[in-house]
């Protein structure tokens, strides 16, 4: 059995999709959780997720924010 039959390709290109949004989050948020706690690391986590929301919904509809 060939490995290409294991593998939706329209499900697999969302990898890729997932893969940049980590990189853009990273890339404008930083890639290090200044907390120490499992708990705070992983709310800091999702902070950056929401900011990485509003930051998109401001770049799609070109509103102006400082970062």
């Amino acid at each position: 059995m060939a490995m290409e039959s294991l593998f939706s390709k329209p499900k697999y290109h969302q990898r890729s999709i997932v893969e940049t949004v980590i990189s853009v989050i990273k890339r404008v948020f930083g890639d290090k959780n200044q907390s120490r706690s499992d708990k705070l690391r992983n709310k800091e986590t999702k902070l950056k997720n929401l900011c990485y929301d509003f930051y998109k919904y401001a770049k799609t509809f070109d509103i102006e924010i400082s970062i």
